[in-house]
């Protein structure tokens, strides 16, 4: 799979089981369907679109659609497959959903993210 920014290839690394795809250039990271949820142990969506949102530009690494923007808070803007195949996530989006659980009291959950999302950056030399 390549970065829906930049186009390099994701580097697949496995955090507790789950396999993620990760771009070491723009330090983004897609979520496969399921995935974010499987790394919180949620059983609820941590990110609920309430549409299918404008066509961006940026192109699922999976099936290569044109994926939907989806703005769930103030200053986060994700790219959703329109197919379900999962979500892009750039460096800035991850940080702007931390501070959104966070804003949100959500702290076991967001402990938990922030513990894999710093493992991920220091397994590939980057920051999230």
């Amino acid at each position: 799979m390549h970065c829906p920014t930049c186009k390099l290839p994701l580097l697949t690394v496995e955090i507790q089981g789950i396999e993620l795809d990760y771009c070491a250039q723009d330090h983004g990271c897609w979520f496969d369907e399921g995935e974010i949820e499987a790394l919180l142990q949620s059983l609820v969506p941590v990110v609920l679109p309430t549409g299918e949102g404008p066509k961006g530009a940026r192109r699922c690494p999976r099936c290569r659609a044109r994926m939907n923007i989806h703005q769930p808070c103030d200053g986060l803007e994700l790219d959703l497959c329109p197919h379900g195949d999962g979500i892009w996530f750039d460096a800035i989006g991850l940080g702007t959903l931390i501070a959104e659980l966070q804003s949100q009291q959500v702290s076991r959950e967001l402990a938990h993210l922030d513990r894999v999302l710093s493992l991920l950056a220091t397994k590939l030399g980057g920051s999230p």
